[in-house]
């Protein structure tokens, strides 16, 4: 409330803009996202290009990736993967904006990709949706190898790969994830990683596919491994 009372009747306030980043974040909060996106974007064109415009502009991103609109989403993520590419150099480079570029570029490259590759509509762009992806993950694991997010971007360009019909190149990477991620949760179940995968991307039946190969030599997997694929599969439904 006291917000709204800031952005009607001071506009010209210094306090105005800093209003309508809080009443923004408010809404998400509360879970409305659809009005923290106007607000989100009337704060964005008050902006100069520095690293709050790019912070409210990743936000902006999230909140379409949370309202489920994932076109915008991507437009947005992919928008400013290309504004930092270009300009990034223009907002003063101090060791911690350096280090926030750094942190949004990796957040909306993985984001971008993402989006773009669970677009079902229409049906006929379905095919470059998936390309895209796939260059956008590619990119990804290229610039941020030691990524936390650079396991599931391996599986999921594995699985793009896969249902193009590449499958060569979808074996190289269950391999790079398996060989540079050991250890690592996600890449310790293969097929938990597939199954999820195709999954996000709504190819259940691909999915079912992936989880069958289990059975064919069930003593190479512990019981809460099929636990978890059945868990994905029944959530799924």
């Amino acid at each position: 409330k006291y917000y709204q009372i800031i952005i009607k009747k001071y506009q010209r306030s210094r306090s105005y803009n800093d209003a309508l980043a809080m009443m923004a974040e408010c809404y998400s909060r509360l879970g409305d996202h659809t009005n923290a996106i106007v607000v989100l974007t009337n704060y964005l064109s008050k902006l100069p290009w520095d690293m709050d415009y790019v912070a409210a502009r990743r936000k902006l991103g999230d909140e379409y990736q949370l309202n489920g609109d994932l076109l915008p989403a991507y437009n947005t993520y992919n928008g400013l993967v290309q504004m930092l590419l270009k300009q990034g150099d223009k907002i003063e480079n101090t060791p911690e904006n350096k280090r926030k570029k750094g942190e949004i570029h990796e957040w909306c490259l993985y984001y971008s990709a993402s989006c773009v590759s669970r677009l079902k509509t229409p049906p006929e762009r379905v095919p470059l949706y998936q390309t895209n992806a796939i260059s956008a993950y590619q990119d990804f694991v290229r610039r941020f190898p030691k990524s936390e997010l650079a396991p599931k971007a391996l599986g999921s360009l594995a699985v793009l790969l896969s249902i193009q019909g590449r499958s060569d190149q979808a074996g190289e990477m269950f391999k790079k994830l398996h060989d540079d991620w050991p250890n690592d949760p996600y890449a310790q179940n293969i097929v938990f990683v597939e199954v999820r995968t195709y999954l996000d991307l709504g190819r259940t039946n691909d999915a079912v596919k992936a989880a069958t190969r289990m059975l064919n030599t069930p003593a190479a997997y512990k019981p809460e491994q099929f636990y978890g694929i059945a868990d994905l599969l029944l959530s799924a439904n």
